[in-house]
């Protein structure tokens, strides 16, 4: 099926469809920093997937950059928004940003393995299934450890996720700021499913050609609450 329109070229983001299943390979070396860049680029992505109806119905986001699948926002841009005499309008335009992911039509699938931070976690968040290698990828919120309000939705979905009372156990995800990975993705459930690396390639296929047949199995089902 011809898309309805071609995705420009982009300098953070490699997007490969093929059967209805786009790939997102994000590449922003070394470490996926959430720049003007790359959000941007996320931004104009978005836009690109609300065009296409059923010439993309999945979308696989995956990182290019070993041992890092997505880190926080650029500190210069939180500065910025700090310094910002509308501060609120800054802070809309990425919860913007994520919200727009969260109300696509297609199913969004995260392929993690690797550290997820902040603004990165937020994004991964607003998906709707997120696979987690075991051992590779680990998941923080530090923003409140920093005396940071997680303006970008992770305090809204994170205790939905986790449950009111994980979130906020004396190690927590939410309000301690604290990484959780290293085998324990899946008892943080920030991941929807804790894989091991052999058996991840699988079941991400699995539910990939589900959401493009247009039937995303009950077994895998979707966080997302629309």
């Amino acid at each position: 099926m011809e898309l309805l329109i071609r995705l420009p070229e982009l300098a953070t983001l490699d997007v490969r469809v093929e059967r209805r299943i786009a790939r997102v390979t994000i590449d922003n070396s070394p470490i996926n920093l959430m720049d003007a860049t790359l959000l941007g680029e996320l931004d104009q992505l978005a836009g690109w997937l609300a065009t296409q109806g059923d010439g993309v119905r999945v979308v696989i986001f995956q990182s290019g950059v070993p041992d890092f699948f997505l880190a926080h926002l650029d500190l210069g841009l939180i500065q910025a928004i700090v310094d910002d005499p509308e501060p609120d309008v800054a802070l809309e335009s990425f919860q913007g940003l994520v919200a727009r992911y969260r109300a696509l039509d297609q199913v969004t699938i995260a392929k993690v393995a690797g550290r997820v931070g902040g603004g990165g976690s937020e994004f991964l968040l607003n998906l709707d299934l997120r696979f987690a290698v075991r051992g590779r990828a680990v998941f923080n919120q530090f923003e409140t450890g920093l005396g940071i309000l997680p303006a970008g939705s992770g305090s809204q979905h994170l205790p939905r996720l986790l449950g009111r009372g994980r979130a906020f156990q004396p190690t927590p995800v939410a309000a301690g700021g604290r990484e959780a990975g290293r085998g324990r993705a899946r008892a943080v459930a920030a991941a929807r499913t804790g894989v091991g690396a052999r058996s991840q390639p699988r079941r991400l296929r699995r539910a990939a050609i589900s959401g493009a047949d247009g039937r995303v199995s009950r077994a895998w089902g979707s966080d997302r609450v629309r």
